[in-house]
């Protein structure tokens, strides 16, 4: 959802404007109330506020019990940690009600939309950049520094990738300095990075969303094409839930 915004006068000193001015690029940061507007927001945490969880086909794994919680609810403490709080869970309300907390909003996948299709039916309230997890894994991984990344990099995605020593049992991808120049599904390794199913978006990739399509099958090929996907290897834990036992 778009935030409203105010008005407001500050006062600030010549050398403080100075400062302030510099961070003015014209693309990124277009004006001294946009700078202004980022210093704080950098300072309060994540410059995004919007966050989708998948878990449309995945459940049962979601439910799954790690470290005494709910995966889902490891996954929403680690988004409002970083200041994450419009955060929407796509998947059937019936089986998903009971393992969240209350509060956190259910978009009712009665039957598969698709991981692209999900996202396109929360489009107007996608507005702004956002975070797309998949809702079988657990990580703890620093949020702040994968935002960071992908402001650096100015790209339509950002994908965070872990090394892991099996990548048959994921899909994996190919890196080129930051950009990721190919994806594979599973039991087709290209490295040993994988697809960690962490995104931060663009709201314009809402525009190659659509019911029934896949993001990795659907999304990613064409914007890996166009150079507009970069790859984020991060050291944190993260596990795949269906390994839980």
């Amino acid at each position: 959802m778009k935030d409203k915004k105010e008005r407001v006068t500050i006062t600030l000193s010549h050398k403080l404007l100075d400062k302030v001015d510099r961070l003015v690029d014209g693309a990124d940061i277009r004006n001294r109330s946009h700078a202004i507007e980022r210093l704080i927001k950098n300072a309060l945490g994540l410059g995004m506020k919007d966050a989708v969880i998948l878990a449309g086909g995945n459940t049962f794994r979601s439910g799954k019990v790690y470290q005494g919680k709910t995966i889902l609810t490891h996954l929403i403490e680690w988004m409002k940690k970083y200041g994450i709080e419009d955060i929407t869970i796509a998947g059937p309300r019936r089986k998903i009600k009971n393992l969240v907390p209350r509060g956190i909003k259910i978009m009712d996948e009665r039957s598969p939309f698709g991981t692209a299709g999900a996202l396109k039916k929360l489009g107007d309230d996608l507005t702004q950049t956002f975070l797309v997890v998949y809702g079988d894994i657990y990580t703890n991984m620093n949020l702040k520094k994968l935002y960071a990344f992908h402001r650096k990099n100015k790209v339509m995605i950002t994908m965070a990738l872990k090394n892991v020593k099996n990548p048959s049992k994921f899909g994996s991808v190919e890196l080129e300095g930051t950009t990721v120049t190919g994806i594979s599904e599973k039991g087709e390794p290209l490295s040993n990075l994988v697809n960690a199913g962490i995104y931060i978006m663009e709201p314009d990739v809402l525009e190659m969303c659509g019911e029934g399509k896949d993001i990795v099958k659907d999304v990613l090929p064409k914007l890996i094409e166009m150079g507009e996907v970069a790859g984020y290897p991060f050291p944190e834990e993260w596990v795949d839930v269906e390994w839980i036992s």
